[in-house]
């Protein structure tokens, strides 16, 4: 616990650090673990904390709750203004509640001459958070050791101000001592959520330093920054280190109010680039569909999937080039019945390759939907297969007027590379015009049977232009109908709100009457609608999922054979097995028709009669993943 003095403090907070095992770590997660033993479990990661419980005011500042939201426990550091202080240099105009690493933590938990460090970590404001027209710091990258470390190079503070703010400081050291506002983000977008932050940095006198922080809901990119020639040392120092928490200034404490923030798992790692997260594998007929986050890199190239029937072990790559920035891979050379283990890596410009992600399992089964992706990975100006087009639009849908549409461009080669992955490289097509919207016209190929497809999910990334927030709509067009006339366009799900200058996804699914808007060629044309004026919409990439018929699909709609007794799509002899079982059985009035040997019109007896029905279907099969069969639905 610290004392009212800095000296005090350190000696007491490392005490724990120097008795930790000696094996360093060149990777560090910091999470909640649940009430109690808070500062022990800090402490226990290599971070030390300075917090206000000593300064008058008992009782521990940083606990842990239960947060419904994550579905885990979190980190709550408290500061509360009337009774806090800041314990460390005993100003009575600071207020300090925050964690932070030491030089002794050991080589892992801070940054020297040359090295490159990332962080990633979540915090939450509350939705009435209250800053001041002064600071109040959430996390700073500090230098340490000689005669310039007073002043943090990168800060990150919500700011009072005409419209509060985040913002994003930078002190370049030296006789410059001020802090320059580098970015900054709408303080209302991170109130009331969780967010995640990325952060990596080369501490040089010419390194480099990039931060993404996302929306954890939707993956929408709240404000992200990059300098790739920015001095990122201090003369004479030992060390950069990070800092979290709340550091507040009091100077203008009408302004204040006691917080709570949320943070959760603090991660450190030495890597020069992060290993992929949030692998999940879906098991197919005779494939396996693999998805992913987008790595937070800037400088990002793409991936490489690995696959083993043994797990841990044995890994051999399956692309035989980089994936590019795509986010997904579909697995084809599998075989039903047998388990297979996958991990996924991140490759930068660089050629550096990341630690392996985490590892998923799938056996792929005949009685397994496929996943089919599509989009514009690989697609040119002159493949008619696929187009997309950016429209001003007078009014939409078009109200039988062609003149409705006045623009239609189409993007070109380097655009649809942009709009293939969520790597933040957007396209900003159109500017619709003062009283016009803007309408994005998406047309793909899709090259399954409509008979056998059970969901169609439609997903736009992006964000809008302006300064508010604008309702945008998904449509899908009728196949074979004129495009002009408003019944030909149907819109699918509800609106959604997207904030200016803030990436986000918006998914919506067709799952039923699927056929109507897929024509002979396997075309299907889909749009989405910015309804406000004159702003302009930034795309970010485009993405269309299909997901197979299931042979649970067929008997769910009725459209089973009478004879597939085993529910398998097949007549075969496991439905003979059927008839065997209940063969001559007198009370299958009880016995729900003997699961259906009893054919129609039942008798309540199992017998030649009802073989002779079952024969009719003898060796036939509707399985909407075999192209061997025949549909009947």
């Amino acid at each position: 616990m610290y004392r009212a003095t800095k000296k005090a403090g350190v000696k007491i907070a490392l005490l724990f650090v120097f008795f930790m095992p000696s094996a360093l770590y060149s990777d560090v997660l910091l999470e909640a673990d649940g009430p109690g033993s808070t500062y022990e479990l800090i402490v226990s990661k290599y971070y030390g904390y300075e917090v206000p419980d000593d300064c008058g005011h008992a009782g521990r500042h940083i606990s842990e709750i239960w947060d419904s939201e994550l579905n885990k426990y979190v980190f709550v550091f408290s500061i509360h203004r009337d009774l806090d202080d800041d314990c460390i240099t005993g100003d009575p105009n600071k207020q300090r509640n925050e964690i932070k690493t030491y030089g002794p933590s050991g080589p892992s938990m801070y940054a020297t001459y040359g090295e490159t460090h990332i962080y990633t970590w979540m915090f939450k404001l509350d939705s009435g958070f209250q800053p001041s027209t002064a600071f109040t710091h959430i996390h700073q990258i500090k230098p340490s050791g000689g005669t310039d470390d007073d002043m943090p190079i990168i800060t990150l503070t919500p700011r009072k101000a005409t419209t509060n703010k985040l913002q994003l400081l930078y002190c370049p050291g030296g006789s410059d001592q001020s802090q320059t506002e580098v970015a900054k983000a709408n303080l209302s977008l991170f109130q009331g959520v969780w967010v995640e932050v990325y952060e990596r940095y080369l501490s040089t006198d010419t390194g480099t330093y990039e931060i993404v922080i996302r929306r954890v809901s939707d993956g929408a990119i709240l404000l992200s920054w990059s300098n790739s020639n920015i001095d990122m040392w201090r003369t004479g120092a030992d060390f950069n280190r990070p800092k979290y928490g709340i550091y507040r200034s009091l100077t203008n404490i009408t302004s204040l109010r006691d917080e709570d923030v949320r943070f959760a798992d603090f991660y450190l790692s030495e890597a020069l680039i992060l290993n992929p997260r949030g692998l999940t594998a879906i098991a197919g007929n005779g494939t396996v569909s693999l998805t992913w986050d987008n790595n937070f890199e800037m400088d990002l190239d793409g991936y490489n999937v690995y696959r083993s029937t043994t797990p841990g072990s044995g890994y051999s790559k399956l692309n035989t080039s980089l994936l590019g920035t795509q986010t997904h891979y579909t697995d084809n050379s599998v075989t039903n019945g047998i388990p297979y283990y996958y991990i996924v890596t991140a490759v930068d410009t660089s050629s550096n390759e990341s630690e392996d992600s985490n590892i998923v399992s799938a056996t792929p089964s005949s009685s397994s939907p496929n996943t089919y992706f599509y989009d514009f990975a690989g697609i040119t100006q002159s493949d008619t297969n696929y187009n997309t087009y950016a429209c001003d639009v007078d009014i939409f849908p078009f109200a039988g007027v062609s003149a409705n549409r006045n623009t239609m461009v189409e993007a070109n080669d380097t655009q649809y590379v942009n709009i293939s992955a969520n790597d933040t490289a957007e396209w900003a097509p159109i500017n619709p015009g003062s009283g016009d919207q803007t309408l994005l016209w998406v047309e793909m190929k899709i090259n399954e049977s409509s008979s056998n497809i059970s969901k169609i999910d439609l997903t736009f990334n992006g964000n809008t232009g302006g300064s508010s927030a604008t309702t945008h709509r998904i449509y899908v067009m009728k196949a074979g109908t004129d495009w002009t006339l408003s019944a030909s366009w149907v819109q699918v799900g509800s609106d959604q709100s997207i904030e200016p200058n803030a990436d986000t996804t918006m998914t919506r699914s067709i799952t039923s009457n699927i056929g109507d808007y897929i024509d002979g060629t396997g075309k299907i044309v889909w749009a989405v609608y910015e309804m406000t004026s004159y702003q302009i919409s930034h795309i970010n990439y485009l993405e269309m999922v299909v997901t197979g018929k299931t042979c649970q699909d067929v008997q769910d709609a009725n459209y089973g054979l009478l004879s597939d007794l085993n529910g398998d799509c097949y007549v075969d002899f496991r439905d003979v097995d059927k008839i065997a079982y209940y063969w001559l059985h007198t009370d299958c009035a009880v016995l729900n028709d003997c699961e259906g040997a009893d054919f129609a019109p039942t008798d309540g007896t199992v017998n030649f009669v009802d073989f002779s029905d079952f024969a009719v279907d003898w060796m036939r099969c509707n399985h909407p993943q075999d192209s061997n069969c025949t549909p009947n639905w």
